[in-house]
């Protein structure tokens, strides 16, 4: 289940981004002093092959990408950006983060990167459950969550089978990176659909929890 905690104390600044709480992880703003652990994954050069940046050349790099990413934050309707560093409950570390942009009134695109030495774990695909589940909880106008990936990253596209977003009618882009042309697919879900296999897998787990 997810837990979503909102600071009280925070009022008007959009660091107030919700912490997010599932079975394994917490998501959380992250804060400068994660720096050693975004570098950890920012920093592999065969995570950098599933982005559209290069590999973080040392921490320093990973304090500004931080910085960055604050400076963007916002809940300004139209505009909203969050994000989220995602913390392992099981050693505390920090291996991954997610976002949440909006380009348009009624949809969302949710971003991510993770850590390579965790691709071949649930633990990706329970982060962005709590992202979309706290997006389609939150914002009552969002009908359509989208996400983009290469069409090489076997990780990426298995992790958008499994969360039974499909690419529809979206279109494969081209576009260059690094100086080479690499196919992006667009794949994406609707309020609707979400619910469904939300409910879905509830129903499961209640029958599994019975046995």
């Amino acid at each position: 289940m997810l837990i979503i905690k909102h600071n009280p104390k925070i009022k008007n600044r959009l660091s107030h981004i919700p912490r997010l709480e599932s079975e394994h992880l917490i998501l959380e703003e992250l804060q400068l002093t994660d720096a050693p652990y975004v570098f950890k994954f920012a920093g592999s050069e065969e995570v950098a092959k599933t982005v559209v940046w290069d590999a973080h050349r040392n921490i320093d790099h990973s304090l500004e990408y931080i910085a960055q990413i604050k400076m963007k934050l916002s809940n300004k309707h139209g505009s909203i950006f969050l994000s989220w560093g995602v913390r392992s409950k099981i050693d505390g570390t920090i291996f991954g983060l997610v976002s949440l942009t909006q380009f348009e009134k009624n949809s969302m695109q949710v971003g991510y990167v993770f850590h390579y030495g965790r691709w071949d774990s649930t633990l990706p695909m329970e982060a962005l459950r709590s992202v979309i589940d706290y997006a389609v909880h939150s914002f009552p106008d969002l009908d359509r969550i989208q996400a983009r990936c290469f069409s090489s990253n076997l990780f990426s596209v298995r992790l958008m089978e499994r969360l039974a977003m499909d690419t529809g009618e979206l279109k494969v882009i081209t576009i260059k990176v690094r100086g080479k042309d690499r196919e992006l697919n667009s794949y994406s879900v609707t309020r609707a659909q979400w619910q469904k296999v939300r409910l879905k897998s509830f129903e499961t787990e209640a029958r599994t929890t019975r046995k």
